[in-house]
């Protein structure tokens, strides 16, 4: 069996580490797996947005073509957590989608939010 638990912790972890790209490697392998998982979502989506926020040391792209796939993936996954879980759904996650959404140069204007994590409930 696949669960869909492990995939969240361990992509929790990496979220609270620094680690964006470990954060999001484990939260999109949980989504292709379990689509309906909204937590998985939300970190792929802010796993992006921290590692574009913050100075991160991780090769994340920062301009061009790589960098508004990263943007257009982002959106589409908080978008989505937003969908799946409006029970969860608060303005902190309100205002990183808003990034997402916003043109390049309202972007920069934009408070950096914190690491957030939704509760996962387990074993």
């Amino acid at each position: 069996p696949d669960f869909k638990l492990p995939y969240l912790s361990l992509a929790n972890c990496r979220l609270r580490q620094g680690l964006y790209r470990d954060a999001h490697e484990a939260a999109t392998a949980c989504t292709s797996r379990h689509p309906d998982a909204a937590p998985a979502w939300f970190i792929a989506g802010q796993a992006v947005y921290q590692a574009l926020r913050r100075d991160s040391q991780e090769d994340w792209p920062r301009r061009g073509a790589a960098l508004d796939e990263s943007v257009r993936s982002a959106r589409e996954a908080l978008e989505t957590a937003k969908a799946k879980g409006k029970a969860t759904w608060s303005a902190v996650e309100e205002r990183m989608l808003e990034y997402f959404i916003a043109d390049p140069v309202r972007r920069e204007s934009l408070a950096v939010e914190p690491v957030r994590l939704w509760r996962v409930q387990g074993w």
